[in-house]
């Protein structure tokens, strides 16, 4: 037995003495990116220009309990790969999105809630270039200079690059009283 404690204090001064169990000193906490600085101060606007709101993640505001949630454009300093993302829009939620294409790092409003008009440019969306109503209800839409609105069927899409600027109303219908 005592060669064996003897065998067995040896093997750890060897390890010792080569530095084998190193203590290394506390690290500090890694300083935040330049993406992640630039997504904080992208909440801050937001939280600043329409306040209210919670945060849901780092690209998300939401407001009225949650049934209208703000998606915010990834900062490019974050160098995210742009795809198309219609299916960012959750199930059960209609979307806008800023530009065409419905692209994965752009801004998209969403909206859960339904029986209510909604203003985009209250939410700071004052043009819109891809839709997509993924929802089991109708939506409509009224322009600006019209009172009539237009209605969209359950699980329609739009995307023009033309952008939408003069659609600014919107009503998520669970009926089609406004269809």
């Amino acid at each position: 037995m005592a060669r064996k404690t003897r065998a067995l204090g040896m093997g750890l001064a060897l390890a010792l003495s080569a530095g084998m169990f190193l203590v290394h000193p506390a690290q500090a906490a890694p300083t935040p990116t330049q993406c992640e600085s630039d997504r904080k101060e992208a909440v801050a606007q937001q939280l600043a220009d329409k306040p209210g709101g919670d945060v849901v993640d780092a690209r998300t505001v939401a407001y009225e309990n949650g049934n209208a949630r703000v998606v915010l454009a990834s900062p490019s300093s974050c160098s995210e790969i742009t795809v198309q993302a219609m299916n960012d829009c959750p199930a059960g939620w209609a979307c806008w999105w800023e530009d065409t294409y419905y692209p994965s790092t752009g801004r998209r409003l969403q909206f859960y809630d339904a029986g209510v008009w909604q203003n985009l440019r209250d939410w700071g969306l004052n043009s819109w270039g891809s839709y997509y109503n993924r929802r089991g209800d109708d939506a409509a839409m009224k322009n600006v200079s019209s009172s009539a609105a237009s209605c969209y069927p359950q699980y329609s899409s739009i995307s023009t690059s033309g952008g939408l600027a003069s659609w600014r109303w919107i009503y998520l219908a669970n009926t089609s009283a406004n269809c």
